[in-house]
């Protein structure tokens, strides 16, 4: 299973990327992953939110669904979220590897995660549109790997 998590715009890529892995894999061909992004249900965030403090709200979900074999991705262009940072701290306590799509390498989320993807900027229209790139590259490389001929629409592409 991969996680993914982020808050705000990088909440939005971490939903695409499960989006992504899930079933935009499974249109074109691709052998689908199982993903779900940790903000997702709002339901379930709001009530870990009110039962365990909003720092711990991905934390608790992550604990409570995550397996050995899982993997955790995370995306924040400033790498402090205190929410997202717990949520990595509890993968590497269950042993689930974690990758952070970060604005800075100094950042505590890159210090955290067993592969940081250092973006090269904490503003975060740039971050994210970098973040966005890697994201569409990271689903994309899964969706045709069945497939001998590339989509028609790749096939005229110059």
């Amino acid at each position: 299973m991969v996680w993914t998590a982020g808050n705000g715009g990088s909440g939005t890529l971490a939903s695409h990327l499960a989006i992504g892995l899930t079933l935009n894999t499974r249109r074109s061909g691709g052998r689908p992953f199982r993903a779900s992004c940790l903000g997702a249900d709002a339901a379930m965030l709001s009530a870990a939110a009110n039962d365990f403090g909003a720092e711990n709200a991905l934390r608790v979900i992550f604990e409570c669904n995550a397996r050995s074999g899982d993997v955790l991705c995370v995306f924040s262009v400033s790498g402090e979220s205190v929410n997202v940072n717990n949520a990595i701290v509890a993968a590497t306590e269950i042993g689930v590897p974690v990758i952070a799509l970060v604005g800075s390498h100094e950042s505590t989320a890159a210090r955290l995660a067993d592969h940081p993807i250092v973006l090269g900027s904490l503003e975060p229209g740039i971050a994210e549109d970098l973040a966005s790139a890697i994201m569409h590259a990271m689903y994309c490389t899964f969706m045709y790997e069945d497939q001998t001929n590339p989509p028609a629409e790749f096939a005229n592409a110059s």
